[in-house]
């Protein structure tokens, strides 16, 4: 028992007062003489004496260790492949990608390396702010199809991250953001997936630097676990392992830094779908798809180059599909674009509509003969989109065309030259099939040229217009 516990143990079980009061007094003495043992220990003397049973015991205080770094999250959200869905986070596993995620040192398509982290994913994921940061600017990207934005890291001002290819920005110049902040959403990539991408530059030197090696310290390892993770779960959903090379000091970063100016991949042109729906015949209902097989019809798709009259003795080469169809149908939209010309053809009494490629400024779809169009001019269109109705042909059938369009060059092109790779043998087979079955139907063999198609449906790669 301490002295301390004694005199008080004496003081509960006193009965007699004075006794009490001469505990107190001796409590008292006993507090004083403490005190003045904390201040001796407490001396600038502090070297050990004879009397002493061992050392001093130093004080530890746990602080939190000081964390390093200023890049607090990915900009998007990163989690385990889900099978089932094919969802990986803010990502959708397609076959279509050869990867939805491209790491620092990716190579790129036409020369040099990536110098930034691309990500491809839904149009309607969110882009968040990766650390705490004052945006410098927010306007236009030079490619002139979405926005940029540059902010300087607060928490180590030498540093940049420039976002590229943004949609909807949340943000305007002066802002201050914290990491996790919603920016914006992907700019446009393809028909289905959008796209960003986040560049890490250094002021002092002007290079770009992956953003791994500055993750921040308390978050670093489950980052660096989200990259590692996702690349393996891609490579096994893409079956193929090589299509990352792990083996690097930092998960994602094929080098450590790399010139910030570089060439952009752009999105290649591309259509989806031929604008009206393809099927097999069914011989009770005399239907494929939207198309109606009847003796009196007789041919109702026109191949790209097919030979027609020009009227006066004369022919011509089509440089469209056009489609004898349903008046019932509807007719879509090959691929996305914005309307550049809605004309009103008073002799067939109805539109042609000439949508220019979002991804590609030199191309663009048109579409011939459409009534009651829902877009027009300027308006942006959708893949897959309801344009309208077909204008008329006769009194049973109705009338639509496409064509696929170079504006720079004014040629225009089978529509399977540009079409989809990952779908265009699924479209080459619906008109190789469209074609043997009206044959069949009709008694007649020749009806098409399928010997010197170099597409099906296609006499022609091109021509001018």
């Amino acid at each position: 028992m301490s002295l301390l516990s004694h005199f008080l143990s004496e003081n509960r079980h006193s009965k007699n007062l004075a006794y009490t009061k001469r505990s107190i007094l001796s409590v008292g003495l006993f507090l004083f003489s403490l005190t003045v043992l904390l201040s001796l220990t407490c001396s600038e003397d502090k070297g050990p004496t004879k009397s002493e049973g061992k050392e001093d015991t130093d004080i530890v205080i746990d602080d939190d260790p000081v964390v390093t770094g200023f890049i607090r999250n990915l900009g998007v959200s990163f989690a385990a492949w889900n099978r089932t869905t094919n969802r990986a986070g803010a990502f959708v596993f397609t076959a279509d990608e050869r990867k939805v995620f491209r790491e620092f040192g990716d190579t790129l398509p036409a020369s040099g390396r990536l110098p930034c982290f691309e990500y491809r994913l839904p149009k309607e994921a969110t882009v968040m702010a990766m650390a705490n940061a004052i945006i410098e600017r927010a306007g236009p990207h030079p490619n002139g199809t979405d926005d940029e934005i540059a902010m300087v890291c607060l928490d180590d001002r030498q540093w940049e991250l420039i976002y590229s290819h943004l949609t909807h920005v949340r943000v305007t110049a002066g802002d201050t953001v914290k990491a996790g902040d919603v920016l914006g959403n992907p700019g446009v990539w393809n028909a289905s997936l959008g796209r960003v991408t986040v560049l890490l530059k250094n002021f002092t030197t002007g290079l770009a630097y992956c953003p791994v090696p500055h993750f921040a310290s308390d978050v670093a390892a489950g980052l660096r676990s989200a990259l590692t993770q996702h690349m393996r779960d891609w490579e096994t959903f893409k079956g193929n392992n090589a299509l990352y090379d792990e083996n690097q000091l930092q998960p994602a970063c094929c080098a450590e830094s790399l010139p910030s100016v570089y060439t952009e991949e752009k999105p290649k042109f591309a259509i989806y779908n031929l604008g009206v729906t393809f099927a097999p015949f069914n011989p009770t209902t005399k239907r494929a798809g939207d198309f109606i097989f009847k003796n009196s019809y007789g041919k109702v798709f026109y191949e790209f180059a097919a030979v027609v009259s020009a009227g006066g003795g004369k022919t011509k080469e089509l440089p469209t599909f056009e489609y004898r169809i349903r008046k019932e149908a509807f007719v879509f939209a090959l691929a996305d674009g914005v309307v550049m010309f809605k004309t009103y053809q008073p002799d067939t009494q109805d539109y042609e509509l000439l949508v220019q490629s979002t991804y590609d400024a030199d191309w663009a779809v048109c579409y011939d003969h459409v009534k009651n169009p829902r877009f027009a001019v300027n308006d942006f269109i959708a893949t897959g989109d309801t344009l309208g109705s077909p204008g008329a042909w006769d009194a049973d059938l109705g009338r639509f065309e496409i064509s696929v369009n170079n504006i720079k060059t004014q040629t225009s092109y089978c529509p399977f030259c540009y079409f989809d790779e990952a779908t265009s043998a699924v479209y080459q087979a619906k008109v190789a099939q469209h074609i043997s079955e009206i044959e069949a139907f009709l008694g007649n063999p020749s009806l098409y040229d399928e010997a010197g198609y170099i597409y099906p449906g296609c006499r022609k790669e091109s021509m001018k217009n």
